[in-house]
């Protein structure tokens, strides 16, 4: 907080600003979650993808008077403008996008995209971090050992993580609960309202499989299936789609454009300019714990850290030739898969305490 504050008091993030801003550079937001209190205290899903309500309300307001907020499929980096133009996006089409996040969005006129999972619409606890966590926090497991365990899985194949599951509910003796209230997914009736509202809409995947961890022909069936079953349900093309988890790699951007899709975004951190490849745009995630200040309110000072100073930094890598264009096997920041040793039964144990 107190490096923030000297990026603020020495022009730090107003220079970032400005520059981004005469590039015609876009900032391209990612979130997931808009939650009320009650929800966010029943959710199973990791602090990293949930923004409280009045959070997101202020954020919107923010954006809003000082930013352009313009549309992924509508927008093109490379034209100067006096205020930075942004996109917001949200991730795997949660119920509150419609029952928290579009009412806010609508009262100040903002847009946004969605990109879902067809496979998964409307179910209720439909993604394996949920059903870990809510399994771990049964037994106690602190908030950084659930982290650290999601994190290992996601490099696992899908195979591995419903067997690390499956062992995790045998020693619980529990299983995860299929109707929680609190993590729902979109209708179908909700999405097409959402459209009519002006929302657009891509894919996610057709189940949210990590592509970089699926096989070439299961990776061509949940990107095409995606796609047909959104194109038709909303009947119009679905040209955009976000990496789940934002792995990307040279070969799965391969798929996705032979799939069809012209747009892909990932969570690599950077802005979208004109050097950016289309299948590859980056991203900025924005959460409750990197837009507030100490006492938990909305802070426009760490929201431009977070946004402005992090697409700035990374832009002027990529001008140097250090970034620009380059494959990303892993999201986030890291450059590539890491090396870990596999969710075992032992993992388990030592979770449990037994």
């Amino acid at each position: 907080m107190a490096y923030v504050y000297l990026l603020c008091c020495c022009g730090g993030l107003r220079r970032a600003r400005r520059e981004l801003s005469k590039r015609g550079a876009i900032v391209i937001l990612t979130l997931h979650r808009v939650l009320d209190d009650e929800a966010n205290e029943n959710s199973h899903s990791l602090p990293g993808i949930v923004i409280r309500e009045r959070t997101f309300r202020k954020l919107v307001e923010y954006v809003v008077e000082h930013c352009d907020p313009v549309h992924l499929g509508d927008a093109g980096p490379g034209k100067r403008s006096s205020k930075l133009r942004v996109v917001i996006t949200f991730d795997d089409g949660w119920r509150d996008n419609y029952s928290s996040a579009l009412p806010i969005a609508r009262s100040f006129g903002l847009p946004f995209t969605v990109f879902i999972c067809p496979g998964l619409v409307g179910q209720s606890n439909p993604f394996w971090p949920e059903q870990v966590s809510a399994l771990l926090k049964m037994d106690a497991a602190s908030p950084a050992k659930i982290e650290d365990v999601i994190e290992d899985l996601k490099r696992r194949s899908a195979g591995e993580r419903d067997a690390y599951l499956q062992s995790l509910c045998k020693v619980s003796n529990r299983i995860t609960n299929a109707a929680s209230e609190f993590d729902q997914l979109l209708s179908w009736q909700e999405i097409r309202e959402m459209r009519a509202a002006g929302v657009q809409f891509g894919s996610h995947t057709q189940t949210h499989q990590i592509l970089t961890t699926i096989p070439q022909n299961l990776a061509a069936s949940e990107l095409s299936q995606s796609k047909k079953a959104i194109e038709s349900e909303l009947g119009e093309p679905c040209t955009t789609f976000a990496y789940p988890n934002g792995n990307c790699s040279s070969e799965s951007r391969q798929w996705v454009a032979a799939a069809g899709y012209k747009q892909a975004v990932t969570t690599r951190k950077g802005a979208w300019t004109t050097e950016c490849d289309p299948l590859s745009l980056p991203r900025l995630n924005v959460s409750e714990g990197n837009v507030t200040g100490l006492f938990g309110q909305f802070s426009p000072m760490m929201f431009e850290y977070t946004t402005c100073w992090w697409a700035w930094r990374a832009a002027l890598n990529s001008k140097a030739g250090q970034s620009a264009n380059r494959s990303f096997d892993s999201g986030d920041e890291s450059d590539g898969p890491e090396e870990v040793s596999s969710p075992t039964g032992l993992d388990i144990v030592k979770i449990h305490g037994a």
